[in-house]
């Protein structure tokens, strides 16, 4: 049956599941056909797609017409062939040379262009609220005429829905069901996927980074963003660094920022610092609302908490003979007040203004050294050659947090850093960032710093022989930041 007369049948007997599914087989059949490509339109998108236009027919209840007309579909794409419910609500087809609605994370250009020159074919569904885009690897779904921002559906054999995926390609950040992701787009696209799986191939072309696990990806509540970002720099194998930046579940206003670098080598370190900061999530959830009113109670809670993470790491090195150990940096701001607790030498900054200060004090060699003045300027430290020898850290000695309680109002950025950044750069580079940088980009634009820019090297007040002079990336590079509006 050609299209024209099962849009008859249609319009005479109704429309149900199964006759949408077949029209648009019908639809595609006839208009979407295009052997260029190893695929044309992937059709386990189907049984979700009408659904949605089914939803749309009944909620309209007008016939369906056919037109050989042009539609407007959006700036990039045109309409051709409409199925039409009404003016603005109708299914099309469109030739596209551009990946313009698929620009991040689908690889259908790479992966089944025979020549990336060609024309390929793509179904679309416009409704007044959403467009949809149905291309040979996934169906992209856009909130009005919005292509920077969009779900991308991928879909398993039965015609259910195997993962969605949330873009937006103007901030940079993806966001899946656990993971949220920043990434930037390779320079060079002429990269080679012969081989490649298409997760090798994501990594190559955009680079993405884990901002987070479980993570919003701009949690707001008085004005406040939060932002995580971790990378595992350029020499060590594995990142050891894990972070949070997350809101209390029974109040959005209080937060928890912690990072966490590990120590002891492959998976000693990585146990260590993500058990650390799951241990201190646990923990912060199933606090009552009424534990953060009282600051005292709540550093007493902090560190019997910190103590008991300390105990188990402890003994999992009796019971393994492993070592492993784990830094931790913390803030918890409630209503009035911060909370910062601190082990080991990953830092906590506040920013107000133009103006930048260091709250925590690093429990290391160089730091102690520091504050003894037998290491003349902070800046130094960066350079001792043993800088990396700490005092304290979970796991691999007794600990004593320490602790400091801050007005909210004293600031409008707070900041976390693990040693891969601040050994990298100075408090000046970190304070400029931050100052100069749009906030969704503060800490993205520190850890880039850190990790692949050279620094120039400032005058050093130390004896040549205890100097080192750090690599961009040498670590790996962790942070979060609080932002108030």
């Amino acid at each position: 049956m050609n299209l024209e007369s099962y849009l008859d049948f249609i319009n005479k007997e109704g429309l149900n599941l199964e006759k949408t599914y077949k029209l648009m087989e019908i639809y595609i059949d006839t208009f979407c056909k295009n052997r260029q490509l190893t695929k044309s339109i992937d059709k386990r998108a189907l049984p979700f797609l009408a659904s949605q236009f089914l939803k749309v027919y009944n909620k309209n209840c007008s016939s369906l017409s056919y037109s050989e007309k042009q539609a407007y579909f959006s700036l990039e794409l045109s309409a051709f062939n409409p199925v039409s419910i009404s003016k603005d609500i109708y299914l099309a087809s469109s030739n596209t040379l551009s990946d313009c609605y698929e620009e991040a994370f689908n690889l259908s250009k790479v992966a089944f262009y025979d020549d990336t020159t060609c024309l390929k074919k793509v179904l679309l569904f416009k409704t007044k609220k959403n467009n949809y885009v149905l291309s040979n690897n996934g169906l992209f779904q856009y909130n009005a005429d919005n292509l920077n921002r969009y779900n991308y559906y991928r879909f398993n054999e039965d015609g259910t829905i195997a993962s969605n995926t949330f873009v937006d390609k103007r901030l940079g950040i993806m966001k899946t069901d656990r993971e949220v992701y920043i990434f930037n787009r390779h320079p060079d696209f002429n990269i080679s996927y012969e081989g490649c799986s298409r997760e090798e191939l994501i990594e190559q072309i955009y680079n993405p980074q884990v901002i987070g696990k479980n993570l919003k990806i701009t949690p707001k509540a008085y004005d406040v963003s939060m932002y995580a970002l971790t990378d595992k720099g350029k020499v060590r194998p594995n990142n050891e660094d894990s972070v949070i930046a997350i809101s209390h579940p029974l109040d959005d206003a209080i937060k928890l920022l912690a990072v966490a670098d590990g120590m002891g080598g492959y998976s000693n370190g990585e146990f260590a610092s993500s058990f650390t900061i799951k241990e201190l999530e646990i923990w912060f959830k199933e606090l009552s609302l009424k534990e953060f009113k009282n600051i005292d109670n709540l550093k007493k809670n902090l560190n019997d908490v910190v103590l008991a993470i300390n105990k188990v790491l402890r003994n999992k090195i009796n019971e393994s003979g492993k070592p492993m150990g784990t830094t931790l940096c913390c803030a918890i701001v409630t209503h009035n007040k911060t909370l910062v607790g601190n082990i080991g030498d990953s830092r906590c900054y506040l920013l107000n203004g133009i103006s930048m200060e260091q709250v925590t004090e690093d429990d290391s060699l160089a730091y102690y050294l520091y504050k003894e003045n037998k290491i003349k300027n902070k800046d130094d430290i960066r350079f001792y050659r043993r800088n990396n020898q700490l005092i304290q850290g979970l796991g691999a000695t007794e600990v004593e947090l320490k602790t400091n309680v801050i007005n909210n109002n004293s600031y409008s950025k707070l900041l976390l850093l693990t040693d891969g950044v601040t050994d990298c750069l100075s408090d000046n580079k970190i304070k400029l960032i931050a100052n100069t940088s749009r906030k969704e980009y503060i800490l993205k634009d520190i850890i880039n710093e850190a990790v692949n820019v050279e620094q120039v090297i400032p005058n050093i007040n130390l004896p040549e022989s205890l100097i080192s002079y750090p690599k961009p990336g040498k670590d790996n590079a962790s942070g979060a930041i609080l932002i108030k509006r």
